[in-house]
């Protein structure tokens, strides 16, 4: 759920679970096109140094709902 936010930051609930099966397999990936900004070049498949902490996340019940902040770094 979008708790709202203007970039700085955008704040998102989501079930431990539903978390836990979107990032199964690592940190979602940029799935787009090369990205080419004033200062900088992020090629397909980018994820940054992007670490998933997977023990925290196990100790997490299913259902507990976890606060998620995504920053607009633009």
């Amino acid at each position: 759920m979008c708790l709202g936010g203007d970039g700085y930051p955008v704040k998102y609930t989501i079930p431990a679970a539903t978390l836990l099966s979107i990032i199964s397999s690592g940190p979602p990936k940029h799935n787009g096109g090369w990205v080419i900004g004033e200062d900088y070049v992020l090629p397909p498949g980018w994820t940054s140094k992007a670490k998933i902490d997977r023990a925290a996340l196990a100790q997490c019940s299913p259902e507990e709902e976890l606060l998620i902040e995504a920053w607009d770094l633009s």
